[in-house]
Order: C-alpha cells, then structure tokens, then sequence
C-alpha cells in the first residue's frame, strides 16, 4: 500500500507540474533547450530600400572659411591653391628697450615638393594690422574688416627675413626645425612706438611646393610651436637679456586661383561649399530604425592640398550651415584618383527620422572638414545628370520595430 500511494503522489505532482506548464500564456524554453521569444515581441526582417532621386539635390557656397583651430600651418603651393601662414605674438616690453637680435623658430612635420631639388623660397613680412584667429582669411583680417589687399596686408619690398626651404634634411625626423632670423629695425620701431602686438605673414614664392608646421593648438602646453626669440637691453644697460614668446594667434589663410562646373554639385573647403539632399522617407514604417544608410555619389572632379574629408550633417533649412555643432559621424577621406564614394549617412537619416518624421522638412548636409582640410574640394555628378548610372543614389536597410513596442 504504501509503494502505491508513493507512486499515486509522484503522479499527481507530475500531472500538477503538466498542468502549470500548460497553464503559462508564454513558453519560455523549447524542447531543444533554445529560449523562445514571445509573438509580438520580435521586429520584422531587414528590408533594403533604394530611393533613386532626392526631393532635392542643391550646393550652397559660402566666403573663405577660417583655419584657425587646426594644428597645423601651411605654406606653399598646389596647383591651384595658394597659402600663407599668419602668426601674432605679444611683445611685452619697456619703451626704452632695445632688441638685439631675433629669432623665428617654426618646428615643421610634413613637406611636399613637386619639383624635386628646387627649394621652396619663403619671405616673412609684418602685416600692417593684427587679425582675429579664429576668423581670419584670405579675404578679411577677422568677421568684420576686410584686409585691403587679398592675402594680409603689407609692404612687399619690406622683408624681415626669408628662407629657403628643400625638405633634403626632414628625412625620417619627425620635426625639422627652421630657425629665421628677424631684421631687429621693424620690431624696434614697434616698441618705441608703443606697440605690443607683432603680426607676420609667411609668403612663398610660385614654386610648386609646401611644408606644413606646429600650430599653438597642437598641444597648447607643449613649447614646440611657433616661437619668437629675442634678446634686448635697457638703455643705458650694458647687460642683455632674453625674452621668447609662442604665437598667441597662428592661422592658414588659403586662396584657390581656379574654376569649378557649375552645373555639379560640390562640397569645398576652398572654394568653401556645402551639398543638401532631402527624401521623401514616407515609404518607410513610422517605428523603423536605419541599420545603415550609404549615399552612393560618383566622382566628377576632386582636388585638394594634403588631404580632403567630407563631415555628414543634418539641418532644416537649405543655408550654409555651421556643422561642427552638428555633426553626426566621422569624416571620410576623398582621393584624388576616386570614382565613386560610398558616403555612410546612417546617423545623419537617423536624426532626420527622429526630428521629423518623414524627413522632408530635413537636410542631409555634406560639408569640408575644416578641422584638417587646408585647402580643396570634390564635385559630385547632379540628380538630373542624362547618364543615370551617374546620380546620386541613396541604399538603405532597415527594420521595423516589433509590434509589441509601438505605440
């Protein structure tokens, strides 16, 4: 009786333990040990869409952009690129000082010669007035004055110093110092005059040719970065002194001497433009989430100094945008021999579909990286271009969100 009622009560408990199994809304685990996801709870397949023309497609120009938060310096020339280098320090010193000597340190990092053997002549002047860093360009010496003559102002037949420059010794340093030593009569007749402020621009001659070198914003801590040694005595003094300032303001100031195909669609940096494109993203499910996005432009001209990137951005209206504060990826590299670009848009379609819905009220923006780019541009085939394999294309995969998460 008693194995009975032992087998009786295994029964039952294994009848009960059926019967709340059976009795669970959601199954948990398969038969095969594998977790099993509720209906409802699981989004739809990736689906691939292709929208072969914009709502709109349009370039917008701008003035020269200013370089004066990049790292590094340049001077010289490319084809049809043209750039000199603008320094400003502050000479702190008593009216009755008399400097000595001076010395104009630059600590160069890269160098490109298209005529090999013939040195690249430099010629450093004082400009007539100071520019404003952060907004001074070929055209202007900061937003609100222009420089009278295009490319800073300053007297040509006025020379402080100049040098030549081959690159034979940069090798496999990593920084090649230029020293230039500094006519002392400008820097005298600034300080009698009561002057602190001592602007110069780096000017080379036509030679196909230019080095790049440490800018303050490198590393603002660092000593390796323009520098200005001098040494002076006091009137009446017998005994010299020493005084060396970094730069308190450096930038490139670039100009581009050529022409570009109005009919293409173009970003710069010089010539400074921006591209939009807008779609109508209506076709896809409200709660669908981009899984990449690729805009695919093909390659009518490009052309640039050391390196050109392109930034992705979005905005709402079709105005040349400040995008750095918008931004939503990395920049991609163009190459002078390329084609075709694969442009990654993904994170810029994702906020146009977060901020507004269908999207067309929204710009995806392509800009210059003006954090690197000295200097360039990259022209893109239109939306109504005749050859059709030749328009910009926009291929994207998506997935719709699971019907157990939307509203």
């Amino acid at each position: 009786m008693k194995s009975v009622s032992v087998k009786s009560a295994l029964l039952l408990s294994l009848i009960t333990l059926v019967a709340l199994l059976g009795s669970c809304s959601e199954d948990t685990v398969s038969s095969g040990g594998l977790l099993l996801i509720p209906d409802g709870s699981l989004g739809a397949l990736p689906v691939q869409m292709t929208f072969p023309q914009p709502v709109q497609a349009l370039s917008v120009g701008s003035e020269a952009v200013s370089r004066g938060t990049q790292s590094r310096l340049y001077v010289g020339n490319r084809d049809q690129f043209h750039m000199r280098g603008t320094l400003s320090f502050l000479l702190q010193l008593p009216s009755d000082a008399l400097v000595v000597s001076a010395t104009l340190r630059l600590f160069i990092v890269s160098y490109e010669n298209y005529s090999p053997g013939v040195p690249l002549e430099v010629g450093v002047h004082l400009l007539d007035k100071d520019f404003v860093e952060k907004e001074v360009s070929w055209d202007r010496a900061s937003a609100a004055e222009p420089w009278l003559n295009a490319g800073g102002d300053y007297s040509p037949d006025k020379l402080l110093g100049s040098f030549e420059y081959s690159g034979e010794d940069f090798g496999n340093r990593v920084i090649d110092t230029m020293v230039v030593l500094i006519d002392t009569l400008a820097i005298n007749q600034l300080i009698r005059s009561g002057g602190s402020v001592f602007p110069l621009v780096l000017v080379p001659g036509d030679h196909d040719a230019w080095f790049s070198f440490v800018a303050r914003e490198l590393s603002p801590e660092s000593a390796v970065a323009s520098q200005l040694d001098l040494t002076y005595r006091i009137a009446g003094s017998t005994t010299n002194a020493s005084f060396e300032r970094r730069a308190k303001g450096d930038a490139t100031i670039t100009e581009f001497s050529g022409t570009l195909d109005p009919s293409m669609l173009t970003v710069g940096d010089t010539p400074a433009s921006q591209t939009f494109f807008q779609y109508d993203l209506g076709q896809l499910p409200v709660d669908a989430t981009i899984n990449r996005a690729l805009l695919h432009v093909s390659v009518f001209d490009a052309a640039y100094v050391d390196t050109f990137h392109v930034v992705v951005f979005t905005a709402d209206s079709k105005e040349y945008a400040d995008y750095e504060t918008a931004s939503v990826n990395f920049s991609q590299g163009v190459g002078l021999d390329t084609d075709s670009l694969a442009l990654d848009i993904t994170l810029g379609l994702q906020r146009v579909l977060a901020l507004g819905g269908e999207g067309t009220q929204y710009f995806i923006g392509l800009g210059s990286n003006t954090a690197v780019n000295v200097g360039g541009y990259v022209q893109f085939y239109p939306s109504d271009w005749p050859e059709q394999n030749r328009r910009p294309v926009l291929e994207l995969i998506y997935t719709d969100a699971p019907e157990n998460a939307k509203p």
